[in-house]
């Protein structure tokens, strides 16, 4: 499943894919939320990777990235983007995208569990686990 879960009372993108996750998914996840007519601008983002048992990118993820992330200049501004990743696999997956978009004006931070995360946004840990399965948004 591709999702994401808009939080309107913290102001944070949740993104939680599980499963297969390719380059395609990403893409359009990402512009899913940046679409939503819910979410602003100035809302941090959370990418919790945990779910993700198989990670199918190539090479051309990263100008598909790039692409995207310049062509939705006018929806990104100084938010913060957290990373939650245990495996190894997605760790350095976020870390090369974080390189990518050095030129942004988004702050990116990996964190292994989610309380990291939460507390680096400011919010609580709950906003991001006790989320229902209606609160969601599938791709």
């Amino acid at each position: 499943m591709v999702a994401y879960h808009i939080n309107l009372h913290h102001n944070f993108v949740l993104f939680r894919p599980t499963g297969q996750f390719t380059e395609r998914d990403l893409i359009d996840l990402m512009q899913a939320a940046f679409d939503d007519p819910r979410r602003s601008p100035t809302f941090a983002h959370v990418w919790d990777t945990q779910a993700i048992d198989e990670l199918v990118m190539d090479a051309d993820v990263i100008s598909m990235y790039k692409n995207l992330v310049d062509d939705s200049a006018d929806q990104v501004t100084e938010e913060k983007v957290a990373v939650i990743a245990s495996r190894a696999v997605t760790r350095t997956f976020a870390s090369m995208l974080i390189q990518v978009s050095k030129q942004h004006p988004a702050t990116f931070e990996l964190f292994e569990r989610a309380e990291g995360a939460a507390d680096w946004i400011g919010i609580p840990v709950s906003a991001l686990t006790a989320i229902s399965d209606r609160d969601w948004t599938e791709v």
